[in-house]
């Protein structure tokens, strides 16, 4: 128990920092940093490290379809989801088979909050960077929508993972 809140501990911590920092490098450097101190902690091996890559892609692409879709924008106006956002990704990926471990028993759950979390966090980081939420109502919607199918499907992948995991400790 006191990895799983330490995990979600490290997680707020870097979400905070890389919103924060809203610069690729800085950002990308706690998200490293964040990554290699949750493996040598908590991590699973090379499974988790896959995990945590396939998380971080679809996840960046995710970002990229919001943008280039008009539902989440930016200062600059280039359509484009910028760097440091992408950098969350794997910093929240960390997050799958510990701090929200508990949700995979409970995909309904996952979904609500998945969709009311996600929703909140785009949220509340768009108020403390140059993001935006551009249509508030139809956005929201789309978020909450959206991340209600994302957790659940994090937590599926995350489930293969560990049921690899497992199968490996027994041989």
């Amino acid at each position: 128990m006191a990895m799983k809140l330490l995990n979600g501990l490290l997680f707020n911590v870097s979400w905070l920092l890389i919103l924060l920092a809203q610069d690729p490098l800085v950002s990308w450097s706690v998200a490293g940093a964040h990554v290699a101190l949750h493996m040598l902690l908590m991590g699973r091996g090379k499974g988790e490290l896959q995990l945590i890559a396939m998380a971080a892609a679809l996840g960046i692409a995710v970002d990229q379809l919001l943008f280039a879709a008009g539902i989440l924008g930016n200062t600059t106006g280039t359509g484009i989801a910028p760097m440091w956002l992408s950098a969350l990704w794997p910093v929240f990926a960390t997050t799958l088979l510990h701090a929200f471990a508990g949700l995979r028993a409970y995909l309904p759950l996952a979904a609500l909050a998945g969709g009311i979390g996600g929703y909140l966090s785009y949220r509340l980081g768009t108020g403390l960077s140059g993001v935006e939420i551009m249509q508030p109502l139809v956005s929201g919607l789309v978020l909450i929508a959206l991340w209600g199918i994302l957790l659940p499907s994090f937590l599926v992948m995350a489930a293969q993972v560990r049921e690899t995991e497992d199968i490996g400790n027994v041989s």
